[in-house]
């Protein structure tokens, strides 16, 4: 599906629908590579929100762990203003901003750390 800054994304199907599995880049040593994607699935994990994508697990892939997510047929909210561009652009970043807000008010709170168009 594509490429960011740590990791590669891929398509699959997982019990039948269709999910987005990410794996991080091994351009570290793999104690480090793994301490970042536990670190990054205890955050996911911590997080319910209709406004955020929610976390499926974080299956072994070819031996690799991946982080598991549903596939969001609109992908981003970039992709989703080029599909749609009548869209309440207002009512969409209310919405971006609650599911930011969410993460905010966790406790400890979460910052996203990549907050762009293409990442949300």
């Amino acid at each position: 599906l594509g490429q960011g800054g740590f990791g590669d994304c891929y398509l699959g199907e997982f019990l039948g629908r269709s999910v987005v599995s990410k794996r991080l880049r091994f351009h570290y040593e793999r104690e480090r590579y793994m301490k970042h994607l536990l670190y990054e699935a205890s955050i996911w994990r911590r997080l319910n929100h209709p406004n955020i994508v929610p976390f499926l697990g974080l299956p072994s892939i070819d031996g690799l762990p991946h982080l598991m997510s549903p596939f969001m047929k609109n992908s981003t909210a970039d992709d989703f203003v080029k599909k749609n561009p009548d869209v309440n652009r207002v009512q969409l970043l209310v919405q971006i901003t609650q599911g930011l807000e969410h993460m905010h008010m966790q406790d400890p709170p979460i910052i996203h750390g990549d907050l762009k168009a293409v990442s949300v």
